[in-house]
């Protein structure tokens, strides 16, 4: 992993949320899909995977590990 343990400072956060407040919840969502996909481009599979899996909802190891066993 890249750098994917490293959780933004509560700065880093408190900022993009300010930057997305006065966005209907659609456009904040464009807006960040946008900004997301030029993250991901330079992301290893491995580390985007994880990202994603996040995303879910879903612990990435945990569903790497159930779909072995399928």
């Amino acid at each position: 992993m890249s750098g994917l343990s490293q959780a933004p400072s509560p700065g880093v956060l408190a900022r993009l949320r300010q930057a997305l407040e006065g966005l209907e919840p659609l456009a904040a969502a464009r807006t960040l899909q946008q900004v997301f996909a030029e993250v991901l481009a330079n992301l290893d599979e491995a580390d985007k995977a994880e990202v994603l899996m996040g995303l879910a909802g879903e612990p990435g190891e945990d569903k790497v590990s159930s779909l072995v066993h399928l």
